[in-house]
């Protein structure tokens, strides 16, 4: 979820996605990448350049997923405090 909604905002090399997504692991970011590109949510294009430039999009129509994820994110920006309140306390118990 986290590396379509950083896609939203348009086209960006690998290394631009890994200092977007700091809290994900490289290995982990290239395997999702790939499945997200086999699943047709992603394009990746490589260009015919020293060194090679890849970058990454959304998929055209998948830019419907826009007003989702916004809405997704209004609503975890919402709710953040209770949920952050609601772990704290899950975490205490144990």
């Amino acid at each position: 979820m986290q590396i379509i909604a950083l896609l939203c905002n348009g086209e960006f090399r690998y290394s631009e996605l890994e200092k977007g997504l700091p809290k994900i692991s490289p290995r982990m970011l290239s395997k999702e990448l790939k499945d997200l590109e086999i699943n047709e949510l992603v394009e990746r294009k490589v260009y015919a350049s020293l060194p090679v430039k890849v970058t990454y999009k959304l998929a055209d129509y998948r830019y419907t997923l826009v007003p989702l994820i916004n809405e997704l994110t209004n609503w975890g920006k919402a709710h953040r405090e209770i949920i952050i309140q609601e772990n704290k306390r899950k975490h205490n118990r144990v």
